[in-house]
């Protein structure tokens, strides 16, 4: 619902963690949070999203007030003003103008308090083929690992918490039967990368099957529907980046890049 507030409304709420960032844009040096569950002091618990922009006149004020805003934090700001915001104006968003206090006061706000306890627990979900993961919420995804006979990875699956995995499953069983595939691919797509541009004078000329090898197994982000991207370490290859994969619906691979 669409909140009617005053001039500078003072609001307490929780911080989606993940959402904090420190930016410059325009010469406009701003910190940008969102709370997850909030209240304009006074008023009615808030569930769907704020959107806070904290405007700051240089780079140590930006790093010292985006130190005030950390995940999962019970804050209160002061704002400039609230507006509905997205479709149907179903978030807010507004300009802080400070931020004056962080950390739990359950006297202050009883019932906020309760649902900034319940937000910081570890959300877990046991899968009969991922077996036990974690809800990482400021990823938005569950987090497992999983021992296969080549060695053992860890697995993402993004979307909501009551998400249908199947598809993800389904993606994630064809992976493990074609992975010594995969591996053969990244390496010939990443062979003359390395040998003629990265390898040092005194190391030896990799071939398909050693750079496979040298691979190992990758960790593995898929979604819910099914896409997946994998991530393979270097093994100091290519100076500590890591290799990113795309894989299309045939589950052959599809580019192959260095990154970070």
């Amino acid at each position: 619902m669409a909140l009617e507030t005053s001039v500078a409304p003072r609001v307490r709420g929780v911080v989606k963690p993940g959402t904090g960032a420190a930016q410059c844009e325009d010469k406009t040096w701003n910190v940008q949070f969102t709370l997850a569950v909030w209240r304009v002091v006074g008023g009615p618990l808030m569930r769907t999203p704020l959107y806070l922009f904290y405007n700051q006149p240089d780079r140590d004020a930006l790093r010292a007030a985006y130190k005030l805003v950390p995940d999962d934090a019970v804050v209160v700001v002061r704002c400039a003003s609230l507006q509905p915001f997205g479709p149907e104006a179903q978030a807010h968003r507004g300009n802080v103008l400070a931020v004056e206090g962080c950390g739990p006061d359950e006297d202050a706000d009883q019932e906020l308090h309760a649902v900034a306890v319940e937000l910081a627990r570890p959300m877990l979900r046991h899968h009969s083929f991922f077996g036990e993961m974690q809800y990482n919420r400021a990823l938005g995804q569950f987090e497992s690992q999983r021992s296969i006979a080549v060695g053992t990875y860890s697995v993402s699956i993004s979307g909501a918490v009551d998400q249908d995995m199947t598809m993800a499953e389904q993606a994630v069983r064809q992976l493990e039967n074609r992975l010594p595939q995969v591996a053969a691919q990244v390496a010939r797509i990443m062979l003359p990368l390395y040998n003629d541009n990265w390898r040092e004078d005194d190391a030896p000329v990799e071939s398909e099957a050693s750079l496979a090898v040298r691979l190992g197994v990758p960790s593995v982000n898929v979604e819910c529907e099914g896409e997946m991207t994998l991530y393979f370490d270097d093994d100091d290859l290519f100076a500590g980046h890591g290799i990113q994969v795309s894989l299309n619906e045939a589950g052959e691979v599809a580019d192959a890049h260095l990154v970070g």
